[in-house]
């Protein structure tokens, strides 16, 4: 697909990096632009092997690499994924395919799975990977393919480390501009989650939702108070709702984590800015 661009940004990710660009070439992209967090292990030598477009985001977090990343593409379309992931068969086509069909759709997110359920905390993540692809949306993450205009027009809040898609989001509903899901492609998650990944993962979460907060509140406090109750209404209680109902138990206890740790790392960041 000579009109898509596919950028990655990274950080110590030569565990699986290498299976991830190995899923994106097979399907003959325009381009594939890595963003390297200052990585201390083989990330940049085994990205390498793929492509020439490696750029360094100088420690300055993931909204500024994913801005960065996005000036150094030149497709129509850009697909953001993780270095964790891999991507469907067809992946790509199927993706323009659908983006294509409206063009007030500025970005279709695919639904994700786990590729192995090793733990209670790959359980966990699976089963809200799968509840969440059934609900509606408001906000795209990784993976996702964008209108490329849309992405350098609005651009990304580089301040945001965490939460800086749904900065983007927020403004672009308020622009008349939609995100929603993927239907005939999907990535497969290879990165197997433990206690330490799981909960720096969703305090890193939770200090983009201070962030967040912080910036709306003084645009629109109701989209401030709607994010800030995020985590609670939906983790700690509808998620946690449905998985009772099915029975699931393990499932109901990592999302109340989840929404504790997100709510743990927005009082972090709120102590360390004030």
């Amino acid at each position: 697909m000579k009109n898509v661009s596919v950028l990655i940004c990274c950080k110590n990710s030569q565990d699986y990096i290498d299976k991830c660009l190995s899923s994106i070439v097979e399907q003959s992209p325009l381009e594939i632009v890595i963003i390297d967090g200052n990585s201390i292990d083989d990330t940049v030598s085994v990205s390498k092997k793929y492509t020439n477009l490696i750029f360094s985001d100088e420690g300055k977090g993931l909204g500024y690499a994913r801005k960065l990343g996005v000036s150094k593409c030149s497709g129509e379309y850009i697909v953001i994924i993780s270095p964790d992931d891999l991507i469907s068969r067809d992946f790509i086509k199927k993706a323009v395919n659908e983006i294509s069909q409206n063009k007030k759709t500025a970005a279709l997110l695919a639904p994700k799975k786990m590729a192995e359920i090793k733990s209670f905390w790959d359980h966990g993540q699976n089963a809200i990977y799968e509840l969440t692809k059934t609900l509606p949306i408001r906000v795209v993450g990784n993976p996702t393919i964008y209108r490329s205009e849309y992405l350098k027009t609005f651009s990304y809040d580089e301040s945001f480390s965490a939460n800086e898609d749904t900065d983007l989001c927020e403004r672009w509903s308020r622009a008349g501009l939609s995100v929603g899901w993927g239907k005939n492609f999907y990535t497969i998650e290879i990165e197997n989650r433990n206690f330490s990944t799981f909960s720096s993962r969703y305090i890193w979460y939770g200090k983009g939702d201070y962030r967040f907060v912080k910036k709306w509140k003084s645009i629109d406090k109701k989209v401030a108070l709607r994010h800030f109750l995020h985590p609670f209404k939906n983790y700690m209680i509808k998620y946690s709702l449905y998985f009772f109902i099915k029975g699931d138990f393990k499932s109901i206890v990592f999302t109340l984590l989840c929404g504790y740790y997100r709510y743990y790392g927005f009082i972090l960041e709120k102590k360390q800015n004030n």
